[in-house]
């Protein structure tokens, strides 16, 4: 379709820990599955517009143990998958060659983030909790 771009990229990947005694314990902070996708609309040569979106999928928290693996535990909940779709349209050389403004809504759905706790912050036992939806502009004037 003339004006229109379809991008689309995606990582499956299993790692595994194979330290012995790690063997069958899950890798923390290593989703199965990262995807996204970006759709543009080039209404003229000022105006453009794009939904886009990103996937990550479930993810466990350290495992720790200061012995032996089997007496280890997670230090915190296991985080679900989510994924969150952002809108934005942009005028190019508005008023002025230099001159560019960008509105962009992002996380759409509102979606619920939530990212594994670290070692640095195991008081977030349940996860830490990432930004909800905004909108925010964004101009730029390009000085010459």
């Amino acid at each position: 379709v003339e004006n229109v771009l379809f991008d689309i990229a995606a990582t499956y990947q299993h790692s595994q820990n194979e330290k012995e005694g790690y063997e069958d314990i899950e890798l923390g902070y290593s989703p199965n599955i990262l995807a996204s996708w970006t759709l543009s609309w080039l209404a003229n040569r000022s105006v453009s517009a794009s939904l886009s979106g990103k996937y990550t999928g479930a993810m466990e928290t350290l495992w720790y143990t200061l012995t032996v693996p089997e007496e280890g535990a997670r230090i915190g909940a296991k985080q679900d998958a989510f994924a969150v779709v952002n809108a934005s349209v942009r005028l190019h050389q508005l008023f002025s060659d230099n001159l560019h403004v960008s509105l962009t809504w992002h996380n759409v759905l509102d979606t619920e983030i939530r990212y594994p706790t670290t070692l640095s912050n195991v008081w977030a036992d349940k996860g830490t909790v990432g930004r909800q939806s905004r909108v925010s502009l964004t101009c730029r004037w390009y000085i010459q």
